[in-house]
């Protein structure tokens, strides 16, 4: 992440992250499976400075 903050600060530009989580629906301490349902966990963009 620092090489693409700085490659941003080399032109100038603004550089934002977004984190994106998957998890089991019912259990976050279950794992993943295929047929299981799952959720999205997303915090929006974040701006790293």
């Amino acid at each position: 992440m620092n090489q693409v903050k700085e490659h941003g600060v080399k032109f100038k530009a603004r550089t934002y992250y977004a984190g994106v989580g998957f998890a089991h629906a019912e259990d976050y301490q279950k794992p993943l499976s295929k047929n299981a349902p799952y959720v999205v966990n997303y915090d929006g963009l974040q701006e790293i400075l």
